[in-house]
């Protein structure tokens, strides 16, 4: 029931996508391992379906990278409407990324590359070693 609940949240299908990230967001907290703070700024659902469903997976894949990767002690997910675009943003506070790290994109980095091209998005990262990295997802709000 979990798998399938984490492959389509109903709240993602009932409230939208700040609502599913937002209860993803509270699960990690729950769990103890790591603090996770969402915040969304000026979001206008309805966000299509499927639209909503990739960010959703996005937000999932830097998450879980974060958790297992980066031995941070904070997670801030933003999720940002501001014109014409969508805007999702992951930042932590931990060790940073390896220098070779777009050399060697792992399974994980192939599928969020994916799935950012499914949303013609772009995905940009900055990271500071021992402060921290931040993934910025920039989604076009093409389907009015």
């Amino acid at each position: 029931r979990r798998i399938s609940h984490n492959l389509m949240p109903g709240t993602l299908l009932k409230y939208g996508i700040a609502a599913a990230l937002e209860e993803f967001c509270d699960e990690i907290n729950y769990s103890g391992q790591i603090s996770t703070t969402f915040q969304q700024f000026n979001v206008d659902e309805p966000i299509p379906e499927h639209t909503a469903f990739q960010i959703y997976r996005i937000a999932q894949e830097l998450l879980q990278n974060v958790i297992k990767h980066a031995g941070a002690k904070e997670i801030l997910v933003q999720l940002i409407d501001r014109n014409d675009q969508l805007i999702l943003m992951v930042e932590d506070d931990g060790i940073g990324l390896p220098d070779d790290f777009e050399k060697k994109p792992g399974l994980g980095m192939n599928n969020l590359k994916s799935r950012v091209d499914l949303l013609d998005a772009s995905l940009n990262f900055e990271s500071h070693p021992g402060r921290g990295t931040t993934f910025t997802v920039i989604i076009p709000k093409n389907w009015n």
